[in-house]
């Protein structure tokens, strides 16, 4: 019988801890818990932050590479879909040309789960929250689409459901032509 060697090439290892971009003693704490150090660190970012580029340098030294969860909201308890809307329009195109500016400028590898657990009913850019599938991919496609004409090449963009979520993927994929991979979020409880 043949045995089949698993695909892995695929398949990277990563983490996320409350220290984010900066807690490499966090990240060591897991490595030394499964035997293996992270390739991909994850951390989450308010849409109107600066781009965290020397935080995401301090992954990329550690040996791994920054994968930022930037949140189309203004991390307060308003769930309207109003930066969503405003994204849409254009009005708020500065804020991405900065980001797409810096970190081309910076170089480093870097991935971005934009607006990410779309289809679940916890943030903004979701249909509990007024977000509908074709605005979600028009706004995906925009912010994508500035990266694009500012010739950042260091991004590798990830489209990222959550698990378990009801209903049809097909009418929220953005569908670009560019570096871009899926993800699915699922988190786990403790168990006992």
């Amino acid at each position: 019988m043949e045995t089949r060697r698993p695909r892995t090439a695929a398949l990277r290892f990563g983490l996320s801890t409350h220290g984010g971009f900066t807690a490499a003693r966090e990240w060591q704490v897991v490595a030394d818990a499964v035997g293996r150090r992270a390739e991909l660190v994850l951390a989450f970012e308010d849409f109107f932050a600066p781009p965290p580029v020397a935080e995401m340098a301090v992954v990329s030294y550690c040996g791994a590479d920054p994968l930022v969860s930037w949140e189309p909201w203004c991390w307060t308890d308003d769930r309207s879909p109003a930066v969503m809307q405003s994204l849409q329009a254009g009005a708020l195109d500065e804020y991405v040309y900065r980001w797409a500016d810096e970190i081309g400028e910076w170089g480093g590898r870097t991935m971005i789960r934009f607006a990410h657990e779309f289809n679940g009913d916890w943030y903004p850019w979701t249909p509990a929250c007024g977000t509908s599938p074709s605005a979600y991919t028009a706004v995906w496609r925009h912010v994508h689409d500035i990266f694009t004409s500012r010739g950042v090449g260091n991004v590798k963009w990830v489209w990222a459901p959550t698990a378990g979520a009801l209903g049809s993927l097909a009418q929220w994929y953005p569908a670009t032509t560019t570096s871009m991979c899926s993800a699915s979020t699922a988190t786990t409880g403790a168990c006992g």
